[in-house]
């Protein structure tokens, strides 16, 4: 079992505050790197038993649209439209998780923050022009 405690090194005493927005980004990105830490665990099992412990399924059985771009392509895109590298700066962390641009309407405002993207408005453009190759 995984305990989790955190104090920003910002922080001193014992207790847990999440009061500002620095604070709690700071342990949004902690938190996301013990979970990716201990997907490891996970690595050895064959894919048949990672399936029945987690009972995960697909959010979408759809086909991807054969216009859909590359994610690089889509972020470019949006560099040019709204504001140069607002965008593509993040191209490294949805390449790490494997994520599509089919798969940003379906990301929670969570799994973005987690990602590192934090502005509400990035997150609501990508959604949007995202949900035009649905």
């Amino acid at each position: 079992m995984i305990s989790i405690v955190y104090k920003s090194s910002s922080e001193s005493g014992v207790g847990t505050l999440l009061d500002n927005e620095k604070v709690f980004s700071e342990f949004l990105k902690d938190y996301y790197t013990m979970m990716l830490g201990s997907k490891k665990e996970f690595d050895d099992k064959p894919e048949d038993e990672i399936y029945q412990k987690t009972k995960f399924k697909s959010k979408s059985s759809k086909k991807l649209n054969d216009n859909t771009p590359s994610m690089k392509d889509f972020l470019k895109k949006l560099d040019k439209e709204f504001d140069d590298s607002k965008f593509t700066c993040y191209l490294s962390i949805f390449e790490e998780q494997e994520i599509h641009v089919s798969h940003l309407t379906k990301s929670s405002d969570f799994e973005y923050i987690l990602m590192g993207i934090t502005i509400i408005g990035c997150r609501q453009t990508l959604y949007n022009e995202a949900k035009k190759y649905e």
